[in-house]
């Protein structure tokens, strides 16, 4: 099963990748267009930004990576 989704994961990014750049060339339908991913991100609206929330998933962030790097340093091997 997990290599059927690795396989249409790569497939969805294929035809996504053949609309967009080829989509004029082949002279196909808008419809189809709209069915790529790539379209689709494109165009969603961009939310504000807030430093705020920004800094501080930064910070959590930063804390995680060095706790796990501590601990990783202090594991056991048996």
């Amino acid at each position: 099963m997990p290599i059927f989704v690795g396989w249409l994961v790569y497939g969805l990014l294929g035809y996504s990748f053949c609309i967009t750049y080829f989509a004029v060339l082949l002279d196909l339908p808008k419809w189809m267009t709209h069915t790529s991913l790539f379209n689709v991100l494109a165009k969603m609206p961009m939310e504000k930004f807030d430093l705020m929330s920004f800094a501080i998933l930064t910070g959590i962030g930063i804390l995680a990576m060095l706790l796990g790097g501590i601990l990783y340093t202090r594991k056991e091997i048996v």
